[in-house]
């Protein structure tokens, strides 16, 4: 469908991109391109990001 599709395209120009430094943060970088990947930065979001905990 159009949504695969989407994401086909959105993978293979993230794939053809430099990676990003070592020392850089990957959920920066996901920020900053949530524009162009909407798709990838949105799973990146949900697997990157650790879930809030509260201790007593």
């Amino acid at each position: 469908g159009v949504r695969a599709s989407a994401a086909s395209q959105q993978v293979a120009t993230y794939l053809a991109e430099l990676p990003i430094g070592r020392s850089d943060n990957p959920l920066d970088y996901w920020r900053a391109n949530k524009d162009r990947f909407p798709l990838l930065a949105w799973t990146a979001r949900k697997y990157l990001s650790a879930p809030s905990t509260s201790t007593d």
